[in-house]
């Protein structure tokens, strides 16, 4: 008795198919829409942006810190056998890096 003579293939051959039954084959407006939704977040991309000059200033024996302040306003503080240094901005901590022996941008 062959596959086709129990009946078994037979049933699957003559059903129709249904679109409903096979996942990731109907388009809705939500999953065209989140397509276009990026994959990290800005606070996730500024994280990562501030852990990686924190690893390259420990690279060179400094501690990096950061202190908030209400408004938005951040203060960025480097450490080295009890010295600190202190910039408002991140382009002068970046030259600061630089000056320092770190990796250039």
């Amino acid at each position: 008795m062959s596959h086709n003579e129990n009946g078994a293939g037979a049933s699957r051959e003559n059903a129709p198919e249904k679109e409903e039954s096979r996942p990731g084959t109907a388009a809705t407006s939500e999953s065209l829409s989140l397509k276009s939704a990026p994959i990290v977040d800005e606070c996730a991309q500024a994280d990562k942006a501030f852990a990686t000059l924190a690893a390259r200033f420990a690279l060179l024996g400094h501690e990096l810190h950061v202190k908030y302040y209400e408004g938005g306003r951040r203060i960025f503080e480097v450490r080295r056998w009890g010295h600190a240094r202190t910039f408002s901005h991140e382009h002068d901590l970046q030259a600061f890096l630089t000056q320092i022996g770190g990796p250039a941008r």
